[in-house]
Formats: structure tokens, sequence, C-alpha cells
């Protein structure tokens, strides 16, 4: 029934279009292509307005002005279905004679300025004569074809209406950006007795206090020493273990431990005199 009732106001307006021939910003609509042979194809479609004059420009698989062709844009102009016909207030129309705006309810007619070239129709009318509408739906309608009685349609959008202005895409919620890792506060060395001639002197790790309070440890420990000035070697599979000769009481025994926490470097280095 709706449907009857569009094609009715569009045959009155071609009708008056042959006897008588605010917003800001811009939005473009795509639509699908190749729906019905022969037919006006519909593209897409744009609508600007620079605060008194709201422009259509519709794209079609047209080269100029053919027998039968119609073009008609059906606004909602106060967003109220049960205004107007079938729920438009005014068809915005255009043919080879020129383009009208018609209202729905008063049948008042107003020619506007209407072109095609290269299968783009333009169309421009005063936003006073739709009511300066803050906003407004929409569909487009062409005909086209041999037969006037039975012309090819091609309607854009497919189903529905259009909004203009379109609504605001939501705002994407940020990701939450995760507090950076806490930094490394002090760094201590465990080691077993104090070094003792004779004796393994044993390393256990670096005990790290971060700046959040917590305790951690260093990964990757590696352990360098010297007795009296000299390299001295020691290993392990845990911490780092020298094994002190009877002969290194008195000496200075020199330590370096090194390790690593996430990307920090830490080395701590100590000296002892060898019971």
């Amino acid at each position: 029934m709706k449907a009857k009732l569009v094609l009715l106001v569009l045959a009155v307006a071609a009708a008056l279009a042959l006897t008588g021939a605010a917003l800001g910003g811009g939005q473009s609509y795509m639509d699908s292509s190749g729906e019905v042979p022969g037919s006006a194809d519909v593209t897409g479609t744009s609508v600007t307005d620079d605060g008194s004059t709201i422009t259509f420009q519709v794209q079609t698989n047209l080269g100029d002005w053919a027998p039968n062709t119609f073009f008609a844009v059906l606004v909602n102009s106060d967003q109220n279905d049960a205004t107007g016909t079938a729920g438009f207030d005014y068809i915005v129309t255009g043919d080879h004679f020129g383009g009208t705006v018609v209202s729905t309810g008063t049948r008042v007619v107003v020619q506007t300025p209407s072109s095609l070239s290269n299968g783009l129709w333009t169309v421009s009318l005063p936003a006073s004569v739709i009511g300066n509408p803050s906003a407004f739906s929409f569909f487009v309608l062409t005909q086209a074809g041999p037969d006037p009685a039975h012309p090819y349609e091609d309607r854009a959008p497919d189903s529905g209406t259009w909004a203009y202005p379109a609504a605001p895409a939501p705002t994407p919620t940020p990701t939450p950006v995760p507090p950076p890792a806490p930094a490394v506060s002090s760094v201590v060395a465990a080691y077993g007795a104090m070094p003792v001639h004779g004796k393994a002197f044993r390393v256990y790790g670096l005990n790290l206090t971060l700046s959040d309070g917590t305790k951690a440890t260093a990964s990757h420990l590696v352990c360098r020493a010297t007795l009296a000035g000299s390299q001295f070697l020691g290993g392990g599979l845990t911490g780092c273990a020298f094994k002190l000769p009877k002969s290194a009481k008195g000496k200075r025994l020199s330590v370096t431990v090194s390790g690593s926490y996430l990307s920090a470097s830490l080395t701590k280095s100590y000296a002892f005199r060898v019971r």
C-alpha cells in the first residue's frame, strides 16, 4: 500500500512539473548497482548545503536526458511518518523540462534548477522551501525506459531511507593502556657466609626491590671475581660458586654479579677480605 502511495505522489509531481515547467556540511551515500536492467541505475547520492541552499547530486548510468526519464527525491522533512504522503512531505523532481519541489500536503510547486550531465543529476533548492529542517530522511527514485506506462525503476537505497545528516559513528572505546612496569629501586646480591680460605664462596642471585614495593630476582646471572687482583673462576647451575684455595687467607676477593630484569641490566660489586 505504501509503495502505491509513493508512486501516486510521483505521478502527481510529474504532472505538475509538466504544467509548471538550515543544515551544514555534506554527506555521500552509496547504492548497489544492476538491480533493474534498463533502469537509470543509481550508484551514489550526495547531499550538500551552504546554510541556505540544499543540493542533491545523484549519479546514474545515463549519459543525458532520454525519453521518459524522470528523477525524484522523496523527503521526509519532519521525521514524522504520519504527515505528508506515505510519510514524505516533499518531492524534488527532475526531467528534461526542469526541476520542481512539490509539497505533498498542499500541492504547491516551486521550480528549481536541475541538470543532467554524464549521468549526474544535480538539483538545488532553498532550504526554506522544505521548512528549513534540522534533519531529514529521504530516498531517490528513477524512472526510464521506452514505455512511459511501465518504466524501469531504480530505488536508492534499495529499502528504507537515508538520513541527513547521518547519525555520527559511535565513539570507539579506547583500549586501556596498561600501567608501566615498576622500575627497579634497589639491588642486593644474595650470598652465603663470608668467604673463608679452603671453602666455597657462593652467590645465589640478585634480589630486587621494585618501585611498587614488590620483590623480584634478576635473571641471566653472571659472576666475575678476582683474588688478589688475579682473575678467579667460579661456576654453578644456580648462582655462582668460587672454590677458595687455602692460600687465599687474608687476600682481597672482589666479586661482580650481573643480571637482568625485563629490559634493565643490573650489576652489583662487592669486595671481601678472605678469612
